[in-house]
Formats: C-alpha cells, sequence, structure tokens
C-alpha cells in the first residue's frame, strides 16, 4: 500500500464532513490547550513569597552580623520593600513571644532565625508577622512582613476563566456551524421553491465541494425539468392545434347529413372532441411558474367562488374565518378548487366548502351528498379521463374528466396535495392541503 504525503490530508478539507470534523477537532483542541496554559500560569508563576522567606532572612541575618555596626542601618534601609519591613537597633529587648500555630510564614521565620541568640514571633488580626532577634553583639534586627497567599490558585477565579473559555468556544462552534450549514439553508429554499414550481433562487454556488456539486445538480435538474414540460406543452399545443382544423372539416360536413337524429349525434361526438383537446391543452399548460406567486386573501377567494356557483343555481354554502391569506398563485388556485366544488355539486348535489388554518397550512374541505366513490378508486380517479362508473360516461356532457387531476397538479405544484375520502354519514369529502 502506497503511503500518501501528511500534506494529503489537506486536500480533504474541501469535503463536508472533514470541514464540519476539523473544525470542532480544532476549536476542541483550541479549548483544552487554552485551560491549560491558564492553569499553567496561574500554577507555574513565581514561588509564594513564603517559601523563599526562609532563605533570604537567614542570608539577611548573617550579611548584618558581618557589617559593622556603622553600615548596618543603611543596609537595613535599602533592603526593606512593601512586603517585608526591615529595622535594626543596636538595643532593646524582644516584644513576647506568641504561639501561632495556624500560621506557615511564622513557622518559615522560626526557621530562618534558628541561629539567633533570642527570637521573638507573633502575629496579629491583619495576619503581619511581627519578628525580631538578638544578634551575637546584643543588638536588635525586627522584621515585619505580611502572610503570602497559599501556594495553590483562587479555585473560583479558576473555573470563571474554565467557564468563560467554555462559553466562548461554544459560540464559536455554533458560529462555524452555522456558516458551514449556510449552503444546505440555500438548497432546501432552493428544494423547495422547485417543488412548488417556483424559480429557484440559487444564483450563486458556494461552500464545499459537495454542496457546490449538490446546488449544480438542483440547477440542472429544474432546466430539464422546464424543458420536458415547454416540450410537452409545445408538442400538445401543435396536436391541438392540428386537431382544430380537421374537427372544423368534420363540422361543416357534418352539417350536410340529411338525417337529424345522426347529424346531432356526430355533432355532440365532434363538440366533446373539441372539448376534450382543449381541456387536455389546458392540463398540460399548467405551469403556475408562468403566474406571480402573491398574497392572497383566501376567504374572500373561497366566498367569491361560492357565490359564482349559487349565481349558477348550484347549492354552495362556506364556513370559513375571516381574514385568513396565504401565498400562492390566485388563478390557479381558484382553478383547482373551483373544480371540486363544481365536482360536488355536479356528482353530490350541493357542495358544503369549509376552510381551516393553523399554523402548519390551510386545509379546504368540499363535503357532499352524493353515493361517494369505491374505497378501491379513491386515487384512480385522479388519473385523467378516469371514470367511476358508467353512468358518468362521455356522453353526459359532464365533462372531460380532467377537473380532479388537474386540482391535484395545482395543489401539489403549491407543496399540498389533495385527497378524497368516503365520509361515514354518507357522501364524498375533498380534501386539500395547502402547507404554509
Amino acid at each position: 500500500m502506497t503511503r500518501r504525503p501528511w500534506w494529503w490530508l489537506w486536500h480533504r478539507v474541501d469535503t463536508l464532513t472533514v470541514r464540519i470534523a476539523a473544525s470542532f477537532i480544532v476549536l476542541l483542541v483550541l479549548f483544552h490547550v487554552g485551560v491549560s496554559a491558564l492553569f499553567i500560569f496561574i500554577t507555574r508563576g513565581p514561588p509564594p513569597e513564603g517559601v523563599l522567606l526562609p532563605g533570604r532572612i537567614q542570608a539577611l541575618v548573617d550579611i548584618v552580623e558581618a557589617l559593622p555596626a556603622g553600615d548596618r542601618p543603611d543596609l537595613v534601609a535599602a533592603l526593606t520593600h512593601p512586603d517585608v519591613a526591615i529595622a535594626w537597633s543596636p538595643s532593646g529587648t524582644l516584644p513576647a513571644d506568641a504561639p501561632t500555630p495556624n500560621s506557615p510564614i511564622a513557622a518559615f521565620v522560626r526557621i530562618a532565625l534558628r541561629s539567633a541568640q533570642d527570637v521573638s514571633v507573633r502575629i496579629d488580626e491583619a495576619r503581619t508577622v511581627h519578628a525580631a532577634a538578638r544578634l551575637s553583639d546584643g543588638s536588635i534586627l525586627a522584621f515585619v512582613l505580611r502572610d503570602p497567599k497559599a501556594p495553590y490558585p483562587d479555585p473560583t477565579r479558576f473555573l470563571l476563566w474554565v467557564g468563560l473559555t467554555a462559553m466562548l468556544a461554544v459560540v464559536g462552534s455554533v458560529l462555524l456551524a452555522r456558516h458551514l450549514a449556510a449552503p444546505l439553508r440555500v438548497l432546501a429554499t432552493t428544494a423547495e421553491r422547485i417543488g412548488r414550481s417556483e424559480t429557484p433562487m440559487l444564483n450563486t454556488l458556494s461552500g464545499p465541494r459537495e454542496m457546490r456539486t449538490l446546488g449544480t445538480a438542483f440547477i440542472r435538474m429544474h432546466e430539464r425539468l422546464q424543458r420536458f414540460l415547454d416540450d410537452r406543452t409545445r408538442m400538445l399545443a401543435a396536436i391541438a392545434h392540428d386537431l382544430r382544423t380537421p374537427l372544423t372539416r368534420l363540422r361543416l360536413r357534418t352539417e350536410f347529413v340529411e338525417a337529424d337524429s345522426v347529424r346531432d349525434k356526430m355533432l355532440a361526438d365532434i363538440d366533446q372532441m373539441s372539448a376534450m383537446v382543449g381541456a387536455t391543452l389546458l392540463f398540460a399548460r399548467d405551469d403556475r411558474s408562468q403566474e406571480p406567486v402573491v398574497e392572497i386573501a383566501l376567504t374572500d377567494l373561497l366566498r367569491e367562488i361560492a357565490d359564482g356557483m349559487v349565481d349558477l343555481g348550484r347549492t354552495v354554502s362556506l364556513r370559513a374565518a375571516p381574514g385568513v391569506r396565504y401565498r400562492g398563485a390566485p388563478i390557479a388556485l381558484a382553478r383547482a378548487i373551483t373544480n371540486l366544488v363544481d365536482n360536488a355539486c355536479r356528482h353530490g348535489g350541493s357542495a358544503r366548502v369549509t376552510l381551516i388554518a393553523d399554523a402548519a397550512g390551510v386545509e379546504i374541505l368540499i363535503d357532499d351528498d352524493g353515493p361517494g366513490i369505491p374505497d378501491a378508486l379513491l386515487d384512480e380517479v385522479f388519473q385523467p379521463f378516469v371514470r367511476v362508473d358508467a353512468a358518468r360516461n362521455l356522453d353526459d356532457g359532464s365533462g372531460s374528466g380532467l377537473g380532479l387531476a388537474i386540482a391535484r397538479s395545482i395543489a401539489r405544484s403549491h407543496g399540498g396535495d389533495v385527497f378524497l375520502q368516503n365520509r361515514p354519514e354518507g357522501g364524498l369529502r375533498a380534501r386539500m392541503t395547502l402547507p404554509s
């Protein structure tokens, strides 16, 4: 097996999986490095003052002992600083000693002054250590020093820094994840628009290789589907145009048929054929992308359809909440709903329209009191020219058999669907769903 160089992994970063994994791994490594560096900074700083005091005090005592008495004040003044104040006097008495069992620095000072003639150590309420030692010549060397902090970090401060670092890591992870997922959101929006027959808005392709490939596939898929629909529409338009000419000639020739009964039947057949050709052409041209998508006052649209049916002598009632709005193609939706209501009135005697709206979308129910449809045929009737029974044939002039197919096609172009179901109390229900 050929060994690849270490930099081969760099080329793999172009994939989405490696990018996400590498991003979170880098963040975790940086988080742990930051916490470790912080811990080292806190715990590996300068040694606590208490640890260094024994050697310093012992060295100071030895230096003062070795110097002449006249030089000692200058040396003591030079070595004094805010943490340790030093004083020397040629004579005096030591203050009373006091037990300091809980002060580590007091123990350090006693150890440092063990070579002195006499030692006095006490600690006050502010945890300040006062120490004095009698040197070999009887002079007094005194110290005043603060009790240093313990040689370990403050837990509260350490946890605060760790929490802050973790919060920054989480925020960075969320921002990176959103950045990496942005192309997915664009593709999801594009897929939704294509599914609703809207024009996709995927103008620029960015992100990892998978996202660019997927975006290109979406664009090509939409272009192929659009070409297919355009070719089908042009083909059917040409067929319809070519069929109308011979149908017109047949109509003219039929007028010369002397037998009235034969002539009437022939004219009825020609009219039915013309209606089928026209309906088929309308079905093929049902391309909603050519109609702009706007905000529709759906309640008002249903009321207009119901009133129009009533004007034609149909029995139609409407139950809908006022002010329901939906974003879609108004002409196409009106055509689909009209087909469903007309189908209910034609075969069920009447239609009761109900509009239900919620956060997920809208639902339109059309109920009738007809005989219903056998359960096995509830889905087949959506196929073009499919009839349920012999009574509904082409000779009754009831239509071309494309109403339900057109209604379902329009609903699906909006991302919804149309279903039929037999009601338990009798009659048929057509249910159109339109997602938000």
